[in-house]
């Protein structure tokens, strides 16, 4: 019996011992950008017939303090502007340029992340996220090949960020003038066909995503209503296999006991 209480306290210490940050897992799916994903159902509300404004501003309203925090309150206010004014054509351009700025931000914040492959890697695939929601509309503009070679240009800056590798194994070098040139890529075919118009004139998309840029490094950032967890998977795979050793120890010593 007494064996047996052991066995079970030891159980116990490896579970309280283990970081609770090491089963974290990010809010949603990390590769949906919920800024972009909005875009899709505004514009199914707003381009029915009737309209339905006030479910459309109802989302847009989710985003306000987020759009103002990263963007400034003018791209906001504009925004704000168009919802209420129930101007449809507006009200799309702006949301779609607003989407590219978005872009803008997590490109930038991954290249100054570039040294936290975790990081990178997750603030490029929202990147991608919000990529994946304009392609329909750029495709419009330009071509189905313009989509594969920026499909193809996403798959090259994963690649130039390297890998930190397990243990060392596996390790890649990153690679930032081929991240900055991929990305250039990117944004050169995008930024051509969209714009975000404040009392009718086109902004900066690189002054406005840069000069209210906002570091991505704080352990979690409000996105909407949600949270968008900030945790290193290399990190708790770790832990995690720090744990799985343990446990390990632990039944081979119940069984060199002989408690079961």
């Amino acid at each position: 019996m007494q064996k047996l209480k052991a066995a079970v306290a030891l159980i116990c210490l490896i579970v309280m011992i283990t970081p609770q940050t090491a089963f974290a897992y990010s809010y949603g799916d990390p590769n949906k950008e919920e800024l972009a994903e909005a875009y899709n159902t505004i514009a199914a509300k707003i381009e029915r017939e009737p309209a339905d404004w006030d479910g459309a501003y109802a989302l847009l309203t989710e985003f306000k303090g987020e759009i103002a925090l990263h963007f400034g309150d003018d791209v906001e206010q504009e925004l704000e502007r168009d919802f209420q004014a129930k101007n449809r054509d507006l009200a799309l351009n702006n949301y779609q340029g607003l989407l590219v700025l978005n872009l803008l931000r997590r490109f930038t914040s991954a290249e100054q992340s570039i040294d936290d492959y975790a990081q990178a890697k997750l603030l490029l695939a929202k990147a991608r996220g919000t990529f994946r929601v304009l392609s329909p509309l750029l495709a419009a503009k330009s071509s189905p090949e313009t989509i594969e070679k920026l499909d193809a240009a996403f798959d090259k800056t994963i690649l130039a960020l390297g890998n930190p590798g397990l243990f060392g194994v596996g390790k890649k070098e990153k690679n930032p003038d081929e991240l900055k040139k991929q990305i250039d890529i990117i944004l050169g075919e995008i930024t051509p066909h969209f714009a975000f118009l404040i009392d009718g004139k086109p902004i900066s998309f690189q002054k406005y995503a840069g000069s209210h840029h906002v570091p991505e490094g704080a352990a979690s950032a409000t996105v909407g209503n949600n949270k968008e967890s900030r945790v290193n998977p290399w990190v708790s795979v770790s832990v995690i296999g720090g744990v799985l050793v343990l446990m390990a120890l632990g039944l081979w010593l119940a069984k060199k006991n002989r408690l079961f």
